[in-house]
């Protein structure tokens, strides 16, 4: 690692640079005194623009040192710092870098936050020379997880109740991307990288897809998620990637279309056979062998955290919405309704 300092970078519709204690009143204004921004955080909302002003002074005086890595996140079109994004914690001999960062609210969902970190990775492999970069978030706060796909990170993995903010003792959702998967060109590196990769030689023949799917369920009540493509109302559950174990996908898939994570997973059953052929809109078909599981212990609130969902919603599990597939609609019959009846 070559270490380069906070120095300033450029994006389409941002400039990153260095705090200066001028910054202090927009800090204060623009997200650091505001409760919902620090909800998730290790440190409170500022109550005083001094407090604001102390810390950019503070961060102002570190610049000197070429391993401090702290910008201000500056909109163009703004002109003044609208939050920050920092290394949290940096080792060396790791050659690995955590990053942090928040924003204010009146800027959520513009898509700054992923623009920011997109641009730090491409410093820190391209110009630091790190191995990873990684970054976490309290699972109840899913959309953070977003900012760091967006930005090329791969989902890792939780470490339950190991981690604090301003709610107590939480679990962490862990992120990274490796300087492997960076310089990897992108077509050999696709989130779904099997069955792409599968597609890609044989098109929409028939194939074999093993799998995972969960049943999520709390008192008399079914998680169930609106599907993109055709509009079904079905469970979290997608493809086994390499390495996987079925396990270890449906927690992944669980995470990823819900929000949630599976402190524990039950499984109901396998199914497999002519009954489970499926034909994808674009024409793709398979031959689905799923493991279904139960999950009845988790943490996090359920939200549409990928596109391939437009409504998630709890229902009675004696009330299915419209409409459901038929080979769900088997599922739930078979695996689901005869084993919650016993909770």
């Amino acid at each position: 690692m070559t270490h380069k300092g906070t120095v300033t970078l450029e994006t389409e519709r941002l400039i990153l640079r260095r705090f200066s204690p001028d910054d202090a009143d927009a800090m204060f204004r623009n997200w650091a005194s505001d409760p919902e921004v620090t909800k998730f955080l290790m440190w409170s909302a500022h109550t005083d623009v001094n407090e604001s002003r102390r810390i950019a002074t503070l961060w102002s005086e570190q610049y000197s040192s070429l391993n401090i890595y702290q910008w201000a996140i500056v909109p163009k079109s703004v002109g003044e710092p609208i939050g920050s994004i920092s290394v949290v914690h940096g080792d060396d001999k790791a050659k690995s870098v955590h990053i942090g960062y928040c924003i204010g609210k009146a800027w959520w969902g513009n898509g700054y936050t992923p623009e920011a970190l997109t641009r730090l990775v491409r410093f820190f492999f391209e110009e630091v020379g790190v191995n990873r970069i990684e970054s976490r978030h309290d699972p109840r706060n899913p959309n953070s997880g977003k900012v760091m796909q967006k930005a090329g990170m791969r989902y890792e993995g939780v470490l339950r109740q190991s981690d604090w903010n301003n709610q107590g003792i939480c679990d962490a959702a862990y992120y990274a991307i490796l300087a492997e998967d960076y310089f990897t060109p992108k077509t050999q590196d696709k989130p779904a990288g099997y069955i792409q990769q599968i597609r890609a030689k044989i098109g929409h023949d028939p194939i074999i897809m093993t799998g995972s799917a969960v049943f999520v369920y709390r008192v008399g009540k079914i998680l169930l998620q609106r599907r993109a493509d055709n509009g079904n109302w079905s469970k979290p559950g997608g493809a086994m990637e390499l390495g996987e174990s079925l396990e270890d996908t449906a927690r992944r898939e669980l995470f990823e279309e819900s929000g949630l994570t599976a402190n524990s997973l039950e499984l109901l059953g396998m199914t497999s056979g002519a009954e489970e052929t499926h034909v994808y809109p674009n024409g793709d078909k398979v031959f689905n062998v799923t493991a279904h599981y139960l999950c009845t212990d988790f943490t996090g609130e359920p939200c549409e955290n990928d596109n391939e969902t437009t409504q998630t919603v709890w229902f009675d599990v004696d009330n299915l919405p419209e409409p459901v597939s038929e080979t769900f609609r088997r599922h739930y019959e078979n695996l689901f309704l005869p084993r919650v009846k016993n909770l």
